[in-house]
């Protein structure tokens, strides 16, 4: 019998699929594919149907995303500033500012950008219009001559 580890995720069909992978018909069926697979946190050797299996068991897989997790926190942790041009030690890998008045400056400074550009196209947008007059808006007879 296989490692007692293996009973939550593979332990139950790991004789059967090691007897279909060795080519000895179980029942005297041996129609499936049967996959060998080392996994690669523990090295533990398991018999699968599931080409896309890596991990031996849901213990594996958890270990090998927090080795993931830390490897990524890790990568993106020098940074530079985007305001002041200095190096700091980011603690979240999407991190631009080396501290909050960093950030309230570039918040600032974009929000006035927007504004002056809102206001820029709000003047040309007025300038730039061709309103068409035509003489008889100004007319100042009401009467049937207006009108002819």
């Amino acid at each position: 019998m296989f490692n007692s580890r293996l009973s939550g995720r593979f332990g139950q069909n790991q004789d059967k699929l090691k007897d279909i992978y060795d080519g000895q018909p179980v029942n005297g069926y041996c129609w499936h594919r049967v996959y060998k697979i080392a996994c690669p946190v523990c090295g533990e050797t398991i018999y699968t149907q599931n080409r896309l299996t890596v991990y031996c068991s849901y213990r594996c897989q958890a270990r090998a995303n927090t080795i993931r997790q830390s490897e990524r926190k890790r990568m993106n942790q020098d940074k530079i500033c985007l305001v002041c041009l200095t190096a700091f030690k980011a603690k979240r890998g999407d991190a631009k500012y080396c501290s909050a008045a960093c950030k309230q400056k570039a918040y600032r400074a974009s929000v006035t950008d927007n504004a002056s550009r809102s206001d820029e196209q709000s003047q040309n947008s007025v300038t730039d219009k061709h309103i068409p007059i035509n003489a008889d808006m100004f007319s100042s007879n009401t009467g049937e001559g207006a009108r002819a």
